[in-house]
């Protein structure tokens, strides 16, 4: 099978549309016959749809994704819908991922949140968040596990890694602190 894709002047991706290897639309592993983006200068929705146009969903029944940036362009949340709009499940395990930044543009927390707006743990841990602190030097990192009521916990022996960044930003040395 193959994809056909349709750009804008700036090539952005507008539509994608699926084919099987004789040619004729199919659709993908989640019955679904063509996407659409929608941009401003950064990519803000995909949605699916049957090859009929009328909207369709995935198997944990998202049809549209939204994005949200800061300032510098960078996601701030990434939210999943209904055909009907109302907010649902993503196959990741929750409705909305919401990332927060240093001044430094170097991301400082992510926090996963249900389809009813409810603060969850991270989809496969056993933690609600993450936060990300990093040195003034800029030369290494720790990250924090917390849990619903913004406790630190220990994940899997350990309170918090702390790594160590090479010139590049490379990670060379990750300490477990216990």
């Amino acid at each position: 099978s193959s994809a056909v894709y349709t750009s804008d002047k700036d090539k952005n991706i507008l539509t994608e549309v699926f084919y099987d290897v004789e040619g004729n639309p199919t659709a993908d592993n989640d019955g679904i016959f063509e996407a659409h983006y929608t941009w401003d200068g950064t990519l803000r929705t995909s949605a699916s749809f049957f090859e009929n146009g009328e909207p369709a969903s995935n198997l944990n029944g998202v049809h549209e994704i939204r994005y949200e940036y800061n300032g510098d362009g960078k996601i701030t949340r990434t939210s999943y819908f209904d055909a009907d709009g109302n907010p649902v499940m993503g196959e990741d395990g929750f409705s909305v991922q919401a990332t927060e930044y240093l001044a430094s543009g170097k991301a400082a927390a992510v926090r996963y949140y249900d389809d009813r707006g409810a603060l969850i743990l991270t989809p496969g841990k056993t933690y609600a968040y993450q936060r990300t602190e990093y040195s003034e030097e800029g030369d290494s990192y720790t990250v924090s596990s917390y849990d619903m009521e913004d406790n630190l916990m220990i994940v899997s022996g350990y309170a918090a890694p702390v790594c160590e960044l090479d010139e590049e930003g490379r990670v060379i040395r990750t300490t477990w602190l216990d």
